[in-house]
């Protein structure tokens, strides 16, 4: 498992490179934040991905009808993203648009919950909101609107470039060429960049397509961050963009706690207008760097669904190994191979030992389970997808590397550990520092391990009760 740098390493090689965020600037706006989603998410690294926008309006036309072209040989099955957008129009009383990035749905009366945004849409008038779900595919969750629905060449399906969009991406190329002749980056590294910033096209293109269309006045999303061409729409077209919490923000966050010279630029960086944080402890993070000021983070509470779990649900998980006591592992993106190591370690240490454990698995909603292959077949290892709330409710144990469940388990008293990994090292040490987590290693039982007793704050702290009437003053 080779190791990359961590956040802080990653953050200060960068702010060393680039001091003058003047190369980033893109009309009125400033595109820092795409240049670093591109940088860390290393695009490249991911397949082969084709960039087209650098190319001239008219090669740019050909590849869309081109991909227009393979869509009907293939007998692809799609609605017309315009034509779903003018039904739901002329449905009428629009005020709030939701982008839920699906994968977290919560099943509940035998119906399919939103995670993120039953309650929210409870608190609005939902009649006044149009709900987008994205990446949610097999219509498993009741929106409005199915991003899946469409084809995966939806950019394309919107027809040729029009005069605005070929100014648009001329402007584009101006910066990027910019970019590359500042010679701060290597080669890969541009080509993130590239990447990145045609994300930010295909992104602007589609809201910018739905927003001609339908105009609300505010729209709930998240994250702030590799949607910034998401928010130029909505900035470009007058909608305020209110970004809800839905992970750890931490000081060692490349895209939440921007160091003090970001403030140059904070207004100009796409950052979402507000951001509403689950309780005191993240406003505080916040406010340790550039990006927000204090009176655009609002705390309004845990806002996630999350269902009284019964007798009955609890058994289901009980009974998957009857009579053992539960360790409740959750896994993070990106880091499938220090789990599996952990797991088939510890899975081997507890029947050594003989210890009345059991091992549940919770994966990262955005995971394939093809990456868990090899713990499948432990004898007392099971993998599980529901709600991770109801698996709280009924661990022993719980164990993670640095991720935000380990803030969760905090809500039901559930002990913490954490497994040191170096690449992770920052937010490993702000877990260790608040006494939030044991820190173990990759080859120690936790069994040997006192929980961590350190942290006296209240769970409050972290999570306050949701507030619906923070949504009525809107």
């Amino acid at each position: 498992m080779a190791e990359e740098s961590s956040f802080s390493e990653f953050k200060k090689k960068f702010y060393t490179r680039v001091n003058d965020f003047s190369l980033f600037n893109f009309e009125e706006i400033n595109l820092l934040k795409v240049v670093l989603d591109g940088l860390k998410v290393n695009y490249a690294s991911r397949g082969k991905i084709r960039l087209f926008i650098f190319n001239s309006p008219s090669i740019i036309n050909f590849y869309f009808l081109l991909l227009r072209f393979r869509k009907s040989l293939g007998g692809e099955k799609t609605h017309n993203f315009k034509h779903s957008i003018i039904t739901l129009k002329n449905r009428g009383g629009i005020k709030y648009i939701t982008v839920d990035p699906g994968g977290r749905v919560v099943e509940h009366e035998k119906q399919n919950k939103s995670f993120y945004f039953e309650n929210i849409h409870k608190a609005l008038d939902r009649s006044e909101v149009l709900s987008i779900a994205e990446g949610l595919k097999g219509g498993n969750l009741n929106a409005d609107l199915r991003i899946s629905d469409y084809s995966a060449g939806l950019i394309a399906e919107l027809g040729s470039l029009t005069k605005d969009e070929i100014l648009f991406l001329k402007k584009l190329t101006a910066v990027y060429k910019k970019i590359k002749a500042s010679r701060k980056f290597e080669e890969q590294e541009e080509l993130n960049i590239g990447i990145a910033f045609q994300q930010f096209f295909i992104q602007y293109r589609i809201w910018n397509n739905l927003l001609a269309i339908v105009k609300p006045e505010k729209v709930f999303l998240w994250p702030h961050y590799h949607r910034e061409g998401c928010i130029y729409a909505f900035l470009k077209n007058n909608v305020k963009v209110i970004e809800l919490q839905h992970g750890l923000i931490a000081a060692e966050d490349i895209f939440y706690v921007f160091p003090e010279q970001v403030k140059l630029i904070e207004k100009k960086a796409l950052f979402a207008d507000e951001i509403w944080v689950y309780g005191q402890f993240w406003k505080d993070q916040l406010l340790k760097g550039a990006g927000y000021a204090t009176e655009q983070i609002k705390i309004c509470g845990y806002y996630p669904f999350v269902p009284v779990p019964t007798e009955a649900d609890k058994n289901k998980y009980l009974s998957i190994f009857p009579g053992k006591k539960i360790i409740l592992v959750t896994t993070q993106t990106f880091t499938h191979e220090y789990f599996c190591t952990y797991i088939k370690f510890l899975s081997g240490d507890l029947s050594e030992r003989k210890e009345p454990y059991c091992i549940l698995v919770k994966l990262h909603p955005a995971e394939s389970p093809d990456k868990y292959i090899a713990i499948l077949n432990l004898e007392n290892v099971k993998i599980v997808k529901e709600n991770l709330d109801l698996l709280l409710s009924v661990a022993d144990l719980h164990i993670s590397i640095y991720s935000t469940t380990l803030f969760d388990a905090l809500r039901y008293k559930v002990p913490n550990y954490s497994i040191f990994v170096q690449q992770y090292s920052d937010y490993i040490a702000l877990i260790r520092d608040e006494g939030i987590a044991q820190i173990i290693q990759l080859n120690d039982n936790p069994l040997d391990f006192p929980s961590s007793k350190s942290n006296l704050k209240p769970s409050t702290f972290y999570f306050e009760t949701f507030k619906p009437e923070s949504l009525s003053v809107l």
